[in-house]
């Protein structure tokens, strides 16, 4: 154990001086608490490993829970030390904007500053997705999966190779074709939940598993809780579903989950998922009711899945990817409890504020969680996806869609000022505006749908909106369009070339940014442009990570070289070594594959984020600000959908684009009004510059579109000589803008 004199030497070389009187009592007041931060920091990957090997051995349920329990309180208390110590660095100015950060990014750019969670999970997410893309092209099977045809065959395919002992002969009986896709899928749904396992849950591998299963609340609804139970009890396997339950209690078992996927209660995340334990020395305490209810065979489960799923397999697939990568990502940052660790975090902040007498920072600081908890927590946790009114919902949808075929035809005409967007974020990483331009510009001849380079975006972690749709008819089937309409908006966004346009300027500067990184890797962190130092810093990619993603193994594409996240994967355990010591103990095998998957994922939320700003997409923060926390099937909820259809696209610009611009180039303290005016004096600065090639181009551009488009409807082109002409020019283009 160490001792208060060497706490005091380490603390002495840590602020650069000798300590005085008052502070070494102070340090020798928390001498404890310091000593068993540090030894729970520096050991818990460790104890974590050997829990889970003791979890594993466990055949007894009770002592797993309890074992779960312990292994995820650790986690618990780790994940709460690490994310006060970083806002108390980092933050420590401005716990409001850093709480933020934390959550969903901040638009400064301060270090860390869009390391977010909510970046995480839409990276982790369409890491997943993607994977399951590439993998069919490179098998071939991307249009027989997408033609949804033989379905059945796959799910059949799913079940009994996730038997311990598969039956050849139904195997045999099935398509090759199915035999491999289904290994595909099964592949990513294990990796998903060795993953999540591994950040906290403790999800058993289930003898025949296909997907998690999806329960559509309109579907549910309008059959009645009768016909739903009947279903239920003919296709259930009572004996592995709920052996320990007495048979005059099952009917009540089923009607509350009944209730629960009527009303969509178990969308949210709650805690971390442990299923398969039950009672109080559960971990989680929250049943996955998805997990408990086995089927009898492959060909009941399916018919669950057609008569009450909320999708057909590929998007049943798809769907539960994207939620395990969005829980994984919640309880890697904020652990298994992650909400009840997010209260601790800012109770520790508010406490901190009190005790200082900054009442009024208090103040502020209780009116943004307020904020936060019922616009921001929604998205994070997935409650944002329960729907009130399953019919209300759908037809809202439907209507959303129609109304965007109709006003839209052009959209892709309009969506030449994307060029300018693409090149600033290029601009950024010390690349020139007409060479980010002219990069825009030769990605929108080629194709990233297929072959190699799809497969190296599926390392980067971004996903295509071709892709998803080559494999789904609707995808997060919770918040679009259904049925006829679904097919119909997918196949007209296809015709008037939005979605390829997007997809191709979206795949270009992705694959431009991981060459750029290829060729930047002989060279030390400092050496790099200052940009590009910078934007890495906002993702929590300095010298020491640097050093290690550098080494990586780079990937190829049409003769160039990538350096992708997963490049990291074949690199040898020893090389994250120094990288993950903390003191003087060396790493443990499970504390240099924790290290390994922590620069994957700030190498994925690098790439995610900056493929989204580039080429705009709203974040969660947009969304958030545009949904207000409210729910699909309320008319509040469906009034927010249907207003920020087209008003999602600007504040994106003005979030993202226009605030890199502004903030993007420095580690900024002060809200945006000190930086505008900082922006101005200095007229030779980045800032500047960067905004003025925004303005200047996009307003070029924006014209040019406009004319465009009168020009294919026969019209004369426009030709502005006053400030009103020039003002009404403008507000022709900007609402319709990007869609």
């Amino acid at each position: 154990m160490a001792s208060f004199e060497q706490c005091i030497k380490d603390v002495t070389e840590a602020v650069g001086r000798p300590l005085t009187a008052d502070e070494e009592k102070r340090v020798g007041k928390q001498f404890g608490t310091i000593v068993k931060k540090l030894r729970i920091e520096q050991h818990a990957e460790a104890f974590d490993a050997l829990l889970m090997k003791e979890i594993q051995a466990q055949s007894d349920l009770a002592q797993a829970g309890a074992l779960i329990k312990k292994r995820n309180a650790v986690k618990n208390k780790v994940a709460v030390l690490k994310k006060i110590d970083h806002l108390e660095t980092v933050w420590a100015d401005d716990p409001v904007e850093g709480a933020r950060a934390m959550l969903v990014g901040s638009m400064t750019g301060r270090k860390t500053g869009k390391a977010s969670i909510a970046n995480l999970q839409s990276a982790l997410s369409d890491a997943y997705m993607m994977g399951v893309a590439a993998d069919l092209d490179k098998a071939g099977l991307t249009q027989w999966v997408g033609k949804g045809t033989y379905d059945k065959e796959i799910w059949q395919a799913m079940w009994e190779l996730n038997r311990p002992e598969p039956d050849a002969h139904k195997l045999a009986a099935l398509p090759q074709e199915a035999k491999d896709a289904a290994a595909i899928l099964n592949k990513w749904n294990e990796t998903a939940r060795i993953h999540a396992n591994k950040a906290g849950a403790w999800i058993k591998k289930l003898d025949g598993y296909v997907t998690r299963h999806s329960h559509d609340q309109e579907r549910i609804s309008q059959v009645g809780k009768d016909q739903w139970v009947n279903d239920v009890t003919e296709w259930l396997d009572w004996e592995k579903s709920m052996p320990d339950t007495a048979p005059e209690e099952r009917l009540g078992i089923l009607q509350r989950m009944f209730s629960d996927f009527k009303t969509g209660t178990h969308v949210k995340f709650q805690d971390a998922p442990t299923a398969g334990f039950t009672g109080e020395t559960s971990a989680a305490k929250q049943l996955s009711f998805e997990r408990v209810l086995h089927f009898k065979s492959a060909d009941a489960e399916f018919a669950y899945n057609q008569k009450y799923g909320s999708g057909n397999l590929r998007e049943a697939i798809f769907n539960n990817l994207s939620r395990m990568g969005r829980e994984t990502a919640l309880m890697r940052e904020l652990g298994p409890s992650a909400r009840y660790n997010y209260e601790t975090i800012m109770r520790h902040f508010d406490s901190r504020l009190r005790d200082t007498g900054q009442d009024m920072a208090r103040e502020t600081l209780t009116t943004e969680k307020r904020n936060i908890d019922r616009t921001i927590w929604p998205l994070l946790d997935g409650d944002i996806f329960r729907v009130e009114n399953a019919t209300m919902a759908r037809w809202s949808a439907n209507v959303r869609g129609i109304e965007m075929m109709s006003d839209l035809g052009m959209a892709t005409v309009t969506s030449i000022t994307d060029l300018p967007i693409i090149a600033t974020a290029t601009r950024q990483q010390g690349v020139g505006m007409l060479r980010g331009i002219g990069e825009a510009l030769t990605s929108l001849i080629r194709n990233y749908s297929e072959g190699d380079r799809l497969h190296v975006i599926s390392e980067t972690g971004v996903i295509l909106d071709s892709v998803r749709n080559a494999l789904a008819d609707r995808y997060d089937v919770s918040g679009g369009q259904t049925g006829a309409v679904a097919k119909a908006t997918k196949l007209y966004f296809g015709m008037n070339l939005l979605r390829p346009w997007t997809d191709r300027l979206r795949g270009g500067f992705v694959l431009a940014t991981a060459h750029r990184l290829a060729n930047h890797s002989a060279l030390d962190f400092a050496e790099l442009p200052p940009g590009m130092q910078h934007l890495l810093k906002q993702y929590g990619i300095d010298a020491p990570e640097w050093s290690i993603i550098r080494q990586g193994k780079e990937s190829h594409a049409d003769g160039k070289a990538f350096l992708t996240p997963e490049g990291l994967s074949d690199l040898s355990p020893e090389t994250f070594a120094a990288y993950a010591q903390k003191g003087d103990t060396p790493a443990s095998n499970a504390e240099l594959e924790s290290a390994r998957e922590e620069l994957k994922d700030k190498l994925r939320s690098f790439f995610r984020d900056q493929a989204t700003t580039a080429v705009v997409e709203p974040d969660v923060a947009t969304r958030a600000l545009m949904l207000q926390g409210t729910h699909r099937g309320t008319i509040h909820g469906e009034v927010m959908r249907h207003f920020g259809m087209y008003k999602s696209f600007t504040m994106s610009v003005m979030r993202r684009v226009m605030g890199r611009e502004l903030f993007g180039y420095s580690d900024t303290k002060g809200g945006i009004i000190p930086a505008m005016l900082a922006m101005i004096k200095d007229p030779t600065g980045s800032p500047f510059v960067g905004m003025a090639n925004l303005i200047a181009f996009t307003t070029i551009m924006g014209y040019a579109a406009i004319n465009l488009k009168d020009l294919m409807k026969g019209k004369e082109p426009r030709s502005p000589e006053t400030a009103g002409e020039y003002a009404a020019l403008l507000s022709a283009y900007w609402p319709k803008a990007g869609g």
